[in-house]
Formats: C-alpha cells, sequence, structure tokens
C-alpha cells in the first residue's frame, strides 16, 4: 500500500508550502483592500441613512405638531358647541317648566274661581 505514494524532497516540501502560503497571503491582501473598500462603503451609506433618518424623524415631529394642533382647534369648537346645546338645553327646559308652571297656576286659578 505503501509503495504507491511519490516521495518529494524536504526541499521541494519546503518550496510547495512556500508558494502555498504566498498565493494565500497574496489573496489575503486582495480580499483586504476589498473588505475595506465595502466597510467604507457601508459607513458612508450608514451616514446618509443616518441623516434621512434624521431628517424623516424631523419631518414627523413637524407633522405631529401640525395634526396635533388641528385636533386642539377641533376639540375646542366641539366644546364650544357642547356647551351651546347644553346652554339650549337647558334654556328650553327652564322655558318649559315656567310654561308647565303658568298652566297650572291657571288650573288651580280656575278651580279656586269656580269652586
Amino acid at each position: 500500500m505503501g509503495d504507491d505514494k511519490v516521495k518529494e524532497s524536504p526541499s521541494e516540501v519546503f518550496a510547495t508550502v512556500a508558494d502555498v502560503n504566498s498565493a494565500i497571503h497574496s489573496q489575503e491582501e486582495v480580499f483586504g483592500v476589498r473588505f475595506q473598500a465595502v466597510e467604507e462603503k457601508l459607513a458612508a451609506t450608514d451616514i446618509a441613512n443616518e441623516r434621512r433618518f434624521a431628517s424623516l424623524e424631523k419631518k414627523i415631529a413637524a407633522l405631529d405638531a401640525r395634526v396635533e394642533g388641528r385636533f386642539g382647534l377641533l376639540e375646542e369648537k366641539i366644546n364650544a358647541q357642547d356647551l351651546k346645546v347644553t346652554q339650549s338645553v337647558t334654556s328650553a327646559a327652564n322655558k318649559l317648566l315656567i310654561m308647565m308652571l303658568v298652566i297650572a297656576g291657571s288650573i288651580i286659578a280656575s278651580l279656586l274661581y269656580v269652586g
């Protein structure tokens, strides 16, 4: 079984290992440069996105303020209408009470006058 193996001299093995190491280091350098470029692009993109999101947050806050103001005005109008309705109902109830008292008084007066 061991007879079919090719035997290399230590110097050939050392040369092959040196070639492989050299190729690996060369690839590491190439990939290192590429990874650095990708990281720089990602950092630039992150900065641009951060600016966009900061701008978006300001726009959302401004929109919230405008909507809040509009709802505040709407709430004031509704409260004013509620007050008017309450006053109208109270006024109508008071008028009805006065009319009932006048009618009741008239009835009582007519009963007393006749009787």
